[in-house]
């Protein structure tokens, strides 16, 4: 279900004209949001579906701090339980 609605609103953001860059660098790290893997330097690293949309949020919200709130908006469905740590853990 996540990976659907990440590719409804990748779909939508193309539909408007709105160019997305396939590639995302920060500090030595890229990710390719096309094949969603991330490199550190030249080694892959492995990560889950939540593991990228976190690293790939994180990325694009550099130099901000980011409420639990606003991560659970972002990553985990409208439903979830809001009082849950999962943020934390």
């Amino acid at each position: 279900m996540f990976e659907e609605l990440l590719a409804r609103g990748r779909a939508l953001t193309r539909r408007l004209g709105q160019a997305e860059s396939a590639l995302i660098h920060t500090d030595g790290l890229t990710i390719d949001l096309r094949s969603r893997h991330a490199w550190r330097g030249d080694e892959k690293i492995e990560l889950t579906s939540r593991e990228f949309a976190l690293l790939e949020y994180f990325m694009r919200h550099g130099g901000q701090v980011l409420s639990r709130q606003q991560i659970l908006s972002a990553i985990w469905d409208y439903d979830f339980e809001p009082a849950s740590n999962v943020v934390d853990v």
